[in-house]
């Protein structure tokens, strides 16, 4: 018969175990894994809006907030989701466009730094295409594929179907201008 003490470590070991497969079975994606490109890895230029752009868009009926990407001649407008990350983002865009240079990811979303870190809202989620999606709070990211991993999601690229989408980003890397909608 096992002692308390003997007992309590075989517990112990237990307890740690399922504490180790639980959070490798977390760290499990339908993808391998985020962005790799390491933050300030691609050029991100910031160029000051006119005055008649610094002001907000005014809200839709429904209050939404709207981004534009501008990429391959192609103006996409993106409904903002209703967090910090993303209100920080507009924030941000009221000061001035963004470029930012975009690589392709594991052919599943376009991915380029941002010139600030922007507050997280990380939850498990399953991207979809026309996600905009902030990874590690430095790395904007355009899926138009799925994923899961646990993001921030910044809005959805409205009106586009998914075959136009990855028409419009094409292969391999691109430049995308963010502005306010």
């Amino acid at each position: 018969m096992r002692s308390r003490a003997g007992r309590a470590a075989a517990v112990t070991g237990r307890v740690i175990t399922v504490l180790v497969l639980a959070a490798a079975l977390s760290s499990c994606t339908a993808h391998d894994a985020g962005p790799s490109g390491e933050p300030g890895s691609a050029a991100v230029t910031t160029t000051q809006a006119s005055p008649t752009t610094t002001s907000p868009a005014p809200p839709s009926d429904q209050g939404a907030t709207t981004m534009r990407i501008s990429v391959n001649g192609h103006d996409l407008e993106v409904e903002l989701a209703d967090n910090s990350s993303a209100d920080t983002l507009a924030e941000l865009l009221r000061d001035g466009d963004l470029t930012i240079e975009m690589s392709d990811y594991n052919r599943f979303e376009k991915v380029g730094p941002l010139p600030q870190s922007l507050p997280t809202n990380d939850e498990r989620i399953t991207t979809a295409p026309g996600d905009v999606i902030l990874y590690q709070g430095t790395q904007i990211t355009i899926y138009y594929d799925s994923n899961t991993w646990s993001l921030t999601r910044l809005g959805r690229i409205t009106n586009v179907s998914t075959a136009e989408l990855r028409r419009i980003l094409g292969e391999g890397d691109v430049t995308a201008t963010l502005s306010v909608g």
